[in-house]
């Protein structure tokens, strides 16, 4: 997607190139998770944007760079369905601006690619769910606290 663009109670990709430096499926940092990384077009910080209407839920302020979002109301899934879905962006460097219950518009910038925490490069680590927010951090689409 692009920024601005929208597309009433569908989710979109988050960003405007759907590039993947590392899938969920390995034996590296995602082992065990249904995460992927996800980098812009170049070697430079990127923007993502909200990929539906959304809440900032969940802000990780041990390590300072990871944020969890959780849709509105029920969205439109790849998978032909409709559910709240939640998601988590980690690496961006600098979150301090972002506060929890704070509201992103469809379209809005939301993040951007960093190398916050144990990053070799820029670039977003990427986890989501379907369902509402229970708490705790996403691992393998389920809540774990």
């Amino acid at each position: 997607m692009k920024r601005g663009q929208t597309i009433k109670d569908v989710a979109l990709f988050p960003m405007e190139v759907l590039a993947i430096s590392q899938g969920m499926f390995n034996n590296f940092s995602h082992k065990g998770s249904m995460a992927i990384d996800i980098i812009g077009s170049g070697g430079g910080i990127e923007d993502a944007f909200a990929p539906f209407d959304c809440t900032l839920r969940w802000k990780d302020v041990k390590s300072g760079h990871g944020l969890l979002f959780q849709s509105d109301r029920e969205v439109l899934c790849a998978d032909g369905t409709y559910s709240h879905v939640h998601f988590v962006m980690w690496h961006m460097n600098d979150i301090s601006a972002y506060r929890v219950g704070q509201k992103f518009k469809q379209g809005e910038k939301i993040y951007e690619e960093g190398m916050a925490g144990r990053a070799t490069g820029n670039h977003i680590h990427f986890n989501v769910a379907k369902g509402k927010y229970g708490g705790g951090y996403i691992v393998t689409g389920k809540h774990n606290a």
